[in-house]
C-alpha cells in the first residue's frame, strides 16, 4: 500500500489539469498575425481539456459584446475571428454540453448591426 494519501493524488491530477488549460488558453505570440495565433490557439483548445471550449466560449462572448464601441475595421476582424470560434469549436461544444454558450454566441454573433 502506498503511503501517499489520495488527497496529493488529485491535488496533482488538478496542477496537471490547469496547466493544459492554461496552455491551451494562453496565445503564442511568437506566431506573428493574429488570424494565425487564433487559429493555433483553436488548435491547441480542440486538443485540451473539454472546460477550455467553454473558456473560450464564455470570453469570447465577453469580448465581443466590448467590440460594440470599436470602429469598423476592428470590428470586422472580430466578427471574421468569431465566425473561426464557432466554425471550429462547434462540434465540440455539442459534444460536452456547451451548446447553450455556442448559442449565446452565435446568436450575439449573428444580431451584430456589421455582420462582416
Amino acid at each position: 500500500m502506498s503511503s501517499v494519501p489520495v488527497s496529493a493524488y488529485l491535488a496533482l491530477a488538478l496542477i496537471i489539469f490547469c496547466i493544459g488549460l492554461y496552455g491551451a488558453l494562453t496565445k503564442k505570440n511568437t506566431i506573428i498575425g493574429k488570424p494565425a495565433r487564433l487559429s493555433d490557439s483553436v488548435g491547441r483548445i480542440l486538443d485540451a481539456p473539454p472546460e477550455a471550449t467553454l473558456v473560450k466560449i464564455c470570453d469570447r462572448i465577453d469580448n465581443f459584446l466590448d467590440t460594440a464601441c470599436r470602429d469598423g475595421r476592428v470590428r470586422k476582424r472580430y466578427l471574421i475571428s468569431t465566425d473561426e470560434i464557432i466554425d471550429r469549436l462547434s462540434v465540440r461544444a455539442d459534444l460536452y454540453g456547451y451548446e447553450k454558450a455556442m448559442h449565446t454566441l452565435k446568436e450575439i454573433r449573428y444580431a451584430s448591426p456589421k455582420n462582416g
